[in-house]
């Protein structure tokens, strides 16, 4: 299927979803069309691109960080160890060690600012991109299908896309008042502009 194709899918998919949502089985299957059969640049072009889309979704909220937590630079330091990732070797245990702090300070954040909890997720998105960058990890769960639900994805799996429409939507699909429209606005975006900028801006 080709990549138009299956942007299409997924506009169908969040279009029929009640909750607007794009489940992540479709995620990983349009991940993983960003592949470009017989690369065998380092990192690959398939894993550069996927880091980029991530970093699009990550930068279209943090505004709302911003708002929330004015002077915590948290998220823009793990966007920037996701962009180091691509450019030179990394330290995977340095990495990791650094994103465990970084997801121990969002986890106050969330018990000191309830108020501000939905835009926390803005640092846990970017958290799990930069542990993604080190390695192909927006790929790890090959068992997800078109049927799972985000609610059935273990939380310390939540790909950095899920975690930054949370936070565009101001909740997650499951919850007693979810946003559809703000959900939806988030995915329509991704589908229609964020994925052809990764794949522009990855040569």
């Amino acid at each position: 299927m080709s990549l138009a194709a299956l942007l299409d899918e997924g506009l169908a998919l969040v279009g029929a979803d009640p909750q607007r949502d794009l489940r992540p089985g479709y995620r990983v299957r349009l991940l993983r069309s960003l592949d470009v059969p017989g690369d065998r640049t380092r990192p690959c072009v398939g894993h550069r691109r996927r880091v980029r889309l991530g970093l699009l979704s990550v930068e279209k909220v943090l505004p709302a960080w911003d708002e929330a937590f004015p002077r915590d630079p948290t998220p823009r330091r793990a966007l920037e160890l996701a962009g180091q990732a691509l450019t030179s070797p990394t330290d995977r245990a340095a990495v990791e060690r650094e994103c465990g702090s970084l997801w121990t300070h969002c986890d106050d954040l969330l018990w000191t600012h309830q108020e501000g909890q939905y835009r926390a997720m803005v640092g846990y998105a970017a958290i799990q991109l930069a542990r993604a960058a080190t390695t192909n990890g927006l790929l790890e769960n090959p068992a997800l299908h078109d049927g799972t639900a985000e609610i059935d994805v273990d939380p310390y799996l939540h790909d950095p896309f899920f975690l930054a429409s949370v936070a565009h939507a101001c909740g997650a699909p499951w919850e007693p008042e979810p946003q559809r429209g703000k959900r939806q606005e988030f995915w329509t975006w991704w589908l229609t502009r964020a994925v052809h900028r990764a794949v522009e801006l990855t040569v």
